[in-house]
């Protein structure tokens, strides 16, 4: 997977570039995979500790992506992932928006579990994970502690996807 564009790493000034990278990730995957088409992404990769206790990933951070991303996406709104009582869970606690997320679901897709559900270990939290499936974006890796996780994003020309998205189009156009 070498020789490829990094749009956000720890050296990232360019606020835009992390807005729409934080629009990405708070989009559902659909609205998400318009993003990556434009930008011509072929893999995303998070950092998630739900199967072990380690503070410093994504979905910790998720709220600064999002609160970045409002100063150029004023339709995203930290509001919008949190609960009813205003704080942000994850599980069934968990907003709807939250839940819709392509950081949600990459963080907990296909993961170990026990009755469609997992126990999120830094957060304390069990997850129900049974509903959670990706369209737009397959898992390339994961690490073994699940640490680290790269998911590929489809192509047009990947088989079986593009019969996909010719029903979806002819099914608008009707």
């Amino acid at each position: 997977m070498g020789d490829r564009t990094v749009y956000v790493d720890n050296n990232t000034n360019d606020y835009f570039q992390i807005a729409t990278v934080g629009l990405v990730l708070a989009s559902t995957e659909k609205r998400a995979y318009q993003i990556l088409q434009m930008w011509d992404t072929d893999y995303v990769l998070i950092f998630q500790s739900s199967m072990f206790s380690f503070g410093a990933d994504d979905i910790n951070k998720f709220l600064w992506m999002v609160r970045i991303c409002n100063g150029y996406y004023p339709e995203v709104e930290e509001v919008d992932y949190l609960n009813d009582n205003g704080i942000y869970r994850v599980g069934n606690e968990a907003s709807k928006r939250f839940r819709e997320s392509l950081m949600y679901k990459m963080v907990y897709y296909n993961l170990p579990s026990q009755n469609g559900e997992i126990f999120d270990r830094t957060r304390k939290t069990p997850v129900t994970i049974s509903d959670i499936d990706l369209r737009y974006l397959e898992e390339a890796y994961t690490t073994s502690n699940y640490l680290v996780r790269i998911y590929r994003v489809k192509k047009e020309t990947d088989r079986g996807f593009v019969e996909e998205l010719d029903m979806q189009r002819a099914s608008l156009s009707t």
